[in-house]
């Protein structure tokens, strides 16, 4: 008996054996298809989006003057502040009440754009409170790149970030 029941579990373990092999045969062929099908659409994405990119002058990154900054008798100044916004494309006071939120100082702008903190501070701080910024009220959450406007809704009264490349659309929220 034992003997029948060892012929049994061979005889299935080889007949599954087969269809393993003939199986993988038969995969083996499309998986190569896809494969070269795969291939040949990566070959045509690396070739067009070059194309793209030059067309539409696109890029992801944006080129910001480094912040000329002086400290004097407890103050800092910015005295590039103005053609920092012009830049980035934003409001002179957007981009104040921004960085006096972050900072907590008082802040004003004089006649030659130049932002005037009340308070002594590193270039370092500065500079991050800028990258802030960017991050949260220049740069598109879905593309990455920084052709963004901001639109104030009439409807909802919210703050909306409209991506000028992929056009998406986002509400602003304050951190």
């Amino acid at each position: 008996m034992e003997l029948q029941e060892i012929r049994e579990a061979a005889a299935t373990e080889f007949a599954s054996v087969s269809k393993t092999k003939k199986l993988k045969n038969r995969t083996q062929e499309p998986n190569r298809k896809r494969q070269e099908r795969d291939d040949r659409y990566t070959a045509l994405l690396d070739r067009i989006f070059p194309e793209l990119e030059k067309k539409h002058n696109v890029s992801k990154k944006i080129s910001i003057p480094a912040p000329k900054i002086t400290r004097e008798a407890k103050k800092t100044f910015v005295s590039n502040f103005g053609q920092i916004c012009q830049t980035v494309g934003r409001p002179m006071e957007h981009v104040q009440s921004h960085i006096a939120a972050e900072l907590i100082c008082e802040t004003s702008i004089d006649a030659n754009h130049c932002l005037i903190l009340r308070s002594m501070f590193k270039p370092q701080q500065i500079e991050n409170v800028l990258k802030s910024y960017l991050l949260t009220y220049a740069r598109c959450t879905e593309c990455g790149r920084y052709n963004t406007t901001m639109k104030k809704d009439e409807n909802t009264r919210l703050t909306m970030l409209e991506c000028k490349d992929c056009l998406s659309c986002k509400a602003i929220i304050k951190k």
